[in-house]
C-alpha cells in the first residue's frame, strides 16, 4: 500500500494521552436501522479498534438517514430507490 494513503499514516500515528483515557468507540444505533446494517457497521469499528490506534473513546450515534450529510450539513449522497 502507498505510504501516501490516509489508512497507513493513520496506522502509525501516535497522540500521548493521559493512561487514565481508554481508547475505543462507544457506538449507539437508531431504531430504525436493520439489524444486518448494525451488524456490519460493528464490524467495521471492530476492524478498526484491532487494526487503529485510537487515543480517546469516540462517541458515534449511527442515525437512520436517506442521505448522507458533508461536514457542512450538505446532502452530498442519496440513496437509491428512497
Amino acid at each position: 500500500m502507498n505510504q501516501n494513503n490516509l489508512w497507513v499514516k493513520a496506522k502509525n500515528l501516535k497522540i500521548k494521552t493521559s493512561s487514565e483515557i481508554s481508547g475505543n468507540f462507544d457506538i449507539s444505533f437508531d431504531k430504525q436501522i436493520p439489524e444486518e446494517t448494525k451488524k456490519e457497521l460493528i464490524s467495521f469499528v471492530e476492524w478498526v479498534e484491532k487494526n487503529f490506534y485510537l487515543p480517546i473513546t469516540l462517541w458515534v450515534d449511527f442515525e437512520y438517514k436517506h442521505y448522507v450529510l458533508n461536514r457542512k450539513k450538505q446532502i452530498r449522497v442519496a440513496v437509491l430507490g428512497r
